[in-house]
């Protein structure tokens, strides 16, 4: 009863007060890269359930490309637009002089929001993924905007992964013009996830040693399960 009792009162704890927990920092459900969740995938669909956001105190370098669609792309991009009662906004056709086009974002500086992870400002955060296996972070997704956003994008020439008000944002910038993009413009319709590799810190703490951009086994010492460190540790004691 008393770690059922434990696990209660962290999650309590987690809505409560956390960064995680606190849904109203969050102004749409909509997907932020760096996001936490869970995710599920199928044939044609891609599904994340967003749980939460880490806090960042510094801005996290995204990359963004435009990429042409491909046959199965286009139709993962419709499968997803029916589910989501939406109308594709652009057409396909490989014959065609011009050929559908969309955006992908991805974190570029892994390392950088891994600090950002481990610092003291995400304590309960690190809590709640040492809790949950099946959390994951996003770390990449595939989408369609409007002309005015694809313009801003057109005209920048740096991307990063800002908190604003709370809430993560992609921030681009052009010189000294700093735009934000409102997620609810974008039809996202593919994601990215990874995992996460631990170690144990100078004080024998489970910490975040890597995010797995790669979706490769944790290298060298580190575990994605947190508890199998635990395990090393007592052994070492022993």
């Amino acid at each position: 009863m008393k770690p059922t009792i434990a696990v209660m009162l962290l999650v309590l704890g987690l809505h409560s007060c956390g960064p995680l927990g606190n849904m109203q920092k969050v102004e749409s459900n909509i997907p932020c890269i760096g996001a936490i969740g869970k995710y599920r995938s199928k044939l044609f669909t891609k599904d994340f359930q967003k749980m939460g956001e880490p806090s960042l105190e510094q801005p996290i370098a995204v990359s963004l490309q435009s990429v042409a669609f491909t046959p199965a792309l286009w139709s993962r991009y419709n499968k997803h637009e029916e589910k989501q009662g939406n109308k594709p906004k652009t057409a396909y056709g490989d014959s065609t002089e011009v050929q559908a086009r969309f955006f992908t974002a991805q974190i570029s500086d892994a390392m950088g929001l891994t600090a950002q992870l481990n610092s003291s400002t995400n304590q309960i955060v690190q809590d709640y993924l040492k809790e949950d296996k099946d959390l994951v972070l996003l770390t990449g997704i595939s989408f369609v905007t409007d002309e005015e956003t694809k313009h801003i994008i057109h005209a920048s020439e740096h991307y990063y992964l800002r908190e604003v008000n709370g809430a993560l944002t992609l921030e681009l910038h052009s010189g000294l013009i700093k735009s934000q993009i409102k997620m609810s413009s974008l039809q996202i319709f593919d994601f990215e996830v990874s995992g996460l590799c631990w170690k144990l810190d100078q004080s024998g703490n489970p910490e975040i040693a890597a995010i797995l951009l790669d979706g490769n086994s944790c290298p060298g010492q580190t575990e994605s399960d947190p508890n199998k460190l635990n395990r090393t540790k007592t052994y070492l004691k022993l």
